[in-house]
């Protein structure tokens, strides 16, 4: 049976590991897309950025030819931040929001010069290079730094207390300055090194600032959510100029904004419902107070950042291997190079599916171009291509949740109505390959389930036959023979053993309490009526001991033999002294108060109650001396009204127990007063 067991946990630990990888392969097939286009100051290279299943491919091409010079791939990589140096433009810097990464483009390759490892708990929300040091600033949610990786130098420049928000934008503004603004702020921190970068408030917005942005040296640019731009002069922190950039449509939403490198244009990125807007403007228009915008395809990252998402760049995803030149007489020279139109580019964007690239080159040829018709053709294989992506999409969606024959359905559909197509029918064969896992998976856990709960039938029903013969009388053969589980080698502890030891304390405590209510009936003079009341108060304490754990049971059963023979001794033998009471509690005094009571019990009459305190002996009361001072009074009382408290023997079964024990409270209360006014 034990094998059993073990064998069914080891499916389980199987069946929810190949569930748990199962959940991470539908995590994966979920990508998202992303593509855009960065020149160099010096317009030598053209690098171009996508993304793709959580990773980052970077192609760099020269602006000559516009061949590629090389290209790379970086997993678990989402970049938002692409830049160039100007100091020196051959350096890159691509930054996502755990990693910033700084190459330096030689010819056709790249050389990784400094990365800045992922900073726990925070994320790298801006980073760009300094124009004039060429150090890298970069910022996370609450911090600003600056990297010197050449020196191998960090400092923190900022942080942000907790509670004041989080940073939205960081730029440069000046040759060591730098311009910070929070989320939903319409305030620019100005941080300057001559005055230990202590924050300097710029206010000009009345809306929430959306980005800043560098402008020549001594220039910084900002806009806010109403399209309100304002260019402000950061050696004397006054505004320069304020304009009103043309909303797209009424209901636009300004998502964020660029200058680029050459600080030739500003680019503006909107929202429209569900269409995003891009508008360039010329620097030098907005210098003049133009607002001329151009509208272009335009990306933004999560960073706010805006680039370029199409141009007519004559791109290449490869070079053709040179041909061997051979000496011949008839040797002519090669052809040269045609140059890639617009279909061309469309075609190789479409073959790489970058469908949206695709369509915005289509929609740039013109009527009267002679591949206008093969360009249709080609816009149309690529919206069928977009169709499949949006249902194996879909499909995965599904997947993710577990719903694998909604996705079989969707794709089953779709393979209807274009049998050619080698995504779907793909990503059917994977949904295929699924269904025949989960199959196989249910029937697995059903079986594990049924083993497992008569595993748990066996074991209760074993239990139950354990615990039947233990309370049937067989103790012995129980703690002989019982071996929970099925398991053997271990010792259990018997049973019957902490019962029988419970029986013979509750036998011990109800004999004991007979015994005593039996000699206080045969104390008629009442002589060893204090030590009955001690007695009471013992056998309730222990009885309330024996309550809350058993572990003492055995020391309690001792006690109460002991009790026992005390109770025995005062009541066969006649004495006159409680075996609990201290030697001063009875004296010739204490003796002749019992007489008197004993003979007026004897007449019938009621013992009469002493009416003054002038015989009355209130340190024997209290159990003190002549010489007592008042804290020993004082200490002597709490004692005794512990002892007599008529709360303790609210249990006896006795009349007379409480009605003495409320007595002797009166006459302690009573010598503590005349003691303690004796003594102030």
């Amino acid at each position: 049976m034990r094998k059993v067991v073990i064998i069914g946990l080891v499916i389980v630990l199987i069946g929810t590991f190949i569930q748990f990888a199962a959940a991470d392969e539908g995590k994966s097939l979920v990508t998202g897309n992303q593509s855009y286009f960065v020149f160099s100051p010096d317009n030598r290279y053209l690098v171009k950025v996508f993304h793709s299943s959580n990773t980052t491919w970077v192609r760099v091409h020269d602006t000559d030819e516009m061949k590629m010079l090389t290209q790379w791939q970086i997993p678990n990589f989402q970049a938002h931040t692409t830049r160039f140096s100007l100091k020196e433009p051959s350096k890159l810097l691509i930054a996502d929001k755990k990693r910033l990464l700084v190459y330096r483009l030689i010819d056709n390759r790249k050389n990784l010069l400094f990365m800045q490892p992922p900073v726990k708990g925070q994320e790298i929300v801006q980073a760009y290079f300094n124009k004039e040091t060429d150090e890298i600033v970069w910022a996370t949610k609450r911090n600003v730094y600056q990297s010197n990786p050449g020196k191998n130098e960090q400092k923190e420049v900022l942080r942000v207390p907790w509670g004041e928000g989080v940073i939205n934008a960081v730029t440069a503004a000046g040759k060591e300055d730098l311009a910070v603004n929070l989320k939903n702020s319409n305030k620019i921190l100005l941080l300057s090194a001559e005055n230990g970068y202590q924050p300097v408030e710029l206010d000009g917005h009345e809306k929430p600032v959306v980005g800043l942005h560098s402008m020549g040296k001594k220039d910084l640019v900002s806009l806010d959510s109403d399209y309100r731009l304002i260019v402000w002069n950061t050696t004397t922190k006054e505004v320069q100029q304020k304009l009103a950039l043309k909303k797209p449509s009424e209901d636009a939403k300004v998502l964020g904004f660029s200058v680029d490198n050459p600080e030739e244009y500003l680019s503006v990125v909107s929202r429209n419902r569900s269409e995003t807007i891009g508008q360039r403007y010329l620097i030098s228009n907005i210098k003049k107070g133009k607002v001329e915008p151009e509208t272009l395809p335009m990306t933004i990252t999560s960073s706010g950042n805006v680039y370029s998402s199409v141009n007519s760049f004559n791109v290449k995803t490869e070079d053709p291997a040179p041909e061997e030149i051979r000496p011949s007489t008839s040797w002519q020279p090669p052809p040269k190079k045609k140059k890639n139109t617009l279909y061309d580019l469309a075609k190789i964007e479409a073959d790489h599916g970058e469908y949206q690239a695709a369509l915005e080159l289509i929609k740039k040829i013109p009527l009267d171009d002679p591949e206008y018709g093969k360009s249709r053709m080609l816009k149309r294989r690529v919206f069928d291509a977009i169709n499949d992506q949006n249902i194996v999409n879909a499909a995965r969606e599904q997947m993710k949740k577990g719903n694998y024959k909604s996705a079989r359905i969707l794709l089953e559909n779709a393979l209807a109505k274009n049998p050619d197509s080698k995504l779907v029918s793909d990503q059917l064969s994977r949904v295929e390959e699924k269904l025949d896992d989960n199959t196989w998976l249910k029937v697995v856990f059903i079986l594990i389930l049924a083993l497992l709960t008569a595993a748990l039938g066996y074991f209760i029903w074993r239990y139950k036959n354990l615990t039947t013969q233990s309370g049937s009388g067989t103790s012995r053969m129980f703690s002989r023979k019982a071996k929970i589980f099925g398991f053997g080698g271990i010792k259990r502890p018997v049973e019957d053993e902490d019962q029988q030891l419970r029986h013979r304390f509750v036998y011990k405590l109800d004999e004991t309490r007979k015994l005593l209510n039996s000699a206080a009936i045969k104390d008629t003079e009442r002589r060893f009526k204090n030590t009955w009341m001690e007695i009471t108060a013992r056998l309730n304490t222990i009885e309330k001991r024996a309550k809350l754990s058993d572990k003492f049971l055995s020391d309690f059963i001792g006690e109460l033999d002991n009790v026992q023979q005390t109770i025995e001794k005062l009541s066969n033998q006649g004495e006159k002294k409680s075996a609990f009471e201290s030697e001063e509690s009875y004296g010739p005094e204490s003796e002749q108060t019992a007489k008197e009571e004993t003979r007026q019990q004897q007449s019938g009459k009621k013992p009469k109650e002493p009416n003054n305190h002038q015989n009355t002996d209130y340190y024997s009361i209290l159990g003190v001396g002549k010489n007592a001072t008042l804290e020993d009074v004082k200490r002597a009382y709490r004692q005794k009204m512990k002892e007599y408290h008529p709360d303790r023997h609210n249990s006896s079964d006795f009349s007379w127990v409480k009605e003495e024990a409320d007595k002797r409270t009166r006459l302690v209360q009573d010598a503590y007063h005349e003691l303690s006014k004796k003594l102030k």
